[in-house]
């Protein structure tokens, strides 16, 4: 028994056109309906903005703004010891903050900056750090969660276990 290969009809392929541009014309119908209102989103805050509680002495002046947008203060800077790379297995000890001074978080956490495990600002802050040194981050909201909310952290780099 011989089957024969059978191709839709011009007529069947016609009617899925039809369809689809039914379906392309809704979408474009939908989308005007939309007004300024309905696609507007709120710009995260910038540090300026943001009210700093006072246990964390902010000065702006006398930190490092990266291109990212993160800040950096160094608060202990050795002169030796290795120092954390993008692939390097690093251990620290942390403290996350709310800007308001509320404590978040803490502990102890072991991460390759570059291995996607943390939120970007915290990966970029312990980049470049030297064991035992010390700094404080602020992040802005694109390199954390996400959610227009900046957060502070204390980071501690306790050890370096460099990739072979």
């Amino acid at each position: 028994m011989s089957r024969a290969i059978h191709s839709p009809s011009p007529r069947s392929r016609g009617g899925r056109l039809s369809g689809l541009l039914a379906a392309l014309s809704l979408v474009v119908v939908a989308a005007g309906c939309l007004d300024s209102t309905t696609t507007r989103v709120e710009p995260d805050p910038t540090v300026d903005e943001v009210e700093f509680s006072p246990i964390f002495e902010i000065d702006l002046s006398a930190m490092e703004e990266r291109p990212s947008g993160l800040w950096i203060r160094e608060e202990l800077v050795p002169e030796e010891g290795s120092q954390a790379g993008e692939f390097d297995l690093s251990v620290v000890d942390y403290v996350l903050w709310l800007p308001n001074g509320q404590e978040a978080d803490r502990g102890r956490l072991e991460l390759v900056p570059a291995g996607g495990q943390v939120i970007a600002g915290f990966a970029e802050g312990v980049l470049g750090m030297r064991e035992g040194g010390r700094r404080l981050l602020l992040v802005p909201p694109h390199l954390g969660y996400g959610s227009r909310q900046w957060l502070v952290f204390r980071v501690n780099l306790v050890a370096v276990n460099p990739r072979d």
